[in-house]
């Protein structure tokens, strides 16, 4: 944590420094699931499947401002707001029912960069290497279970909602795109970004348990509410149903190719 504050001032002192005057933009962007990974199994009568994709699928709000130190060289420090598109990431079904989940995020994500760019009269074109830095991470899971015997006796029905906290991760983004002047200070555009984010889960709590259309989750024990993960753990100390469930820690992808459009203004 030092050395990631100890880098921020430094940036932030070199934009103040030696910068001619800030660009900030907004932009929007659709982010589609890359590279994928196995996310979890699908179960049918007739096969078994992997389910393939990411956590990082969704939309994406963010706001920077960007510092020229060079004509063609800059710096720019951004946040953005991640909106995680729901998932499959597990799926049985058989003669009686089906039992899924689906996981979603929401992140806020600071986003510090170099800007190398090729500027024309009216058109700019740009590459952003940089960094994705998760400030607040947390997943929503939606389980569900209509009859198939899976976590519920056949011909039950349950639901249960549960949320996944994350150990802090760094991750690595780059962005290739272009704008066009649209006013003297006032320019649109466009950029393709991947982001390449895998973030190891620390806990995992159930907010809600509904068995047969009735909130239960009061009468549930510790060991089946709350889970934390770890890299090793004794297997004794699920036997005891006050504590949290232990269990080994896992990596969610986070990775990602996001379309992105916005408004850059030059003070």
């Amino acid at each position: 944590m030092y050395k990631f504050s100890f880098c921020i001032a430094l940036l932030l002192g070199a934009f103040s420094t030696f910068s001619q005057g800030p660009t900030i933009s907004a932009l929007v962007g659709c982010g589609f699931s890359a590279p994928t990974d196995v996310l979890g199994i699908q179960v049918e009568p007739e096969k078994t499947t992997n389910i393939y994709g990411t956590l990082g699928a969704g939309m994406n709000y963010g706001l920077s401002s960007f510092y020229l130190l060079k004509p063609n060289f800059g710096m720019e420090l951004g946040f953005t707001y991640f909106v995680g598109s729901k998932t499959l990431t597990s799926r049985v079904q058989n003669d009686f029912g089906v039992y899924e989940i689906f996981q979603n995020s929401n992140q806020f994500r600071l986003t510090p960069s170099l800007i190398l760019q090729h500027s024309g009269e009216k058109l700019c074109f740009y590459f952003k290497p940089g960094l994705v830095l998760p400030l607040s991470n947390v997943s929503f899971s939606d389980e569900t279970e209509t009859g198939s015997g899976t976590i519920a006796p056949i011909g039950q029905t349950v639901s249960a909602q549960s949320e996944t906290k994350y150990f802090f991760a760094v991750g690595y983004s780059a962005s290739i795109g272009g704008s066009v002047q649209l006013a003297k200070k006032l320019s649109l555009f466009g950029e393709m970004n991947g982001i390449s984010l895998k973030i190891l889960t620390k806990s995992k709590t159930m907010t809600s348990y509904v068995y047969n259309g009735i909130e239960d989750i009061d009468n549930l024990k510790t060991v089946d509410k709350i889970t934390t993960y770890d890299d090793q753990f004794d297997t004794v100390v699920n036997n005891d149903e006050n504590a949290s469930k232990k269990a080994l820690s896992l990596k969610h992808n986070f990775s990602a190719i996001f379309l992105n459009i916005g408004l850059k203004y030059r003070f």
